[in-house]
């Protein structure tokens, strides 16, 4: 899946920008950190609104929903806690390492470029196959996007994966 990334290795630097991703350290039970709440050090300042969540989530088959986003109600704090999951890093003794290497590229980007080209030279059908391919992985279904779909169809399923696949 990865064809070119930035290595991020334990004690390589402090900090990192996706602690602004999660739920701040003080603001969850002590119990629920990490099972099943990821937290960082700092208050969260990044997150997904409903409308992105509910297109995130519109079908229950996606597997990648659950690695974009997961909220749960933390009954101690009276709150619903919300977190971005990708490039958490690790919890190691109660500290975030922020060792998650950073994508620059992925074969999906590849797939869905190739859909793109394909549909603009008219070759909507060889788009639709790279669509399923990306939707294969996803949905676990195959052919799940029709070959019946207009050049104007696919054009918005690649935006649509797009949003899903780099959430």
């Amino acid at each position: 899946e990865v064809i070119f990334a930035i290595s991020m290795l334990r004690d390589e630097a402090v900090g990192g920008y996706p602690d602004v991703f999660l739920e701040a350290i003080q603001n969850v039970t002590t119990t629920l950190h990490e099972k099943p709440v990821k937290v960082g050090s700092v208050r969260q300042r990044c997150f997904y609104t409903p409308e992105y969540m509910a297109f995130l989530s519109s079908d229950n088959r996606d597997t990648r929903t659950k690695m974009s986003y997961e909220t749960f109600f933390d009954v101690g704090k009276n709150r619903t806690q919300q977190w971005i999951n990708k490039f958490a890093g690790t919890w190691d003794q109660s500290t975030r390492i922020f060792d998650s290497n950073i994508l620059i590229y992925r074969y999906a980007d590849v797939l869905l470029l190739s859909a793109e080209l394909n549909n603009e030279l008219g070759n909507t059908a060889d788009a639709v196959e790279e669509l399923n391919k990306i939707a294969k992985r996803a949905y676990k279904v195959d052919n799940y996007y029709p070959k019946s779909l207009s050049k104007e169809e696919v054009n918005s399923k690649i935006l649509d994966e797009r949003m899903k696949e780099f959430a």
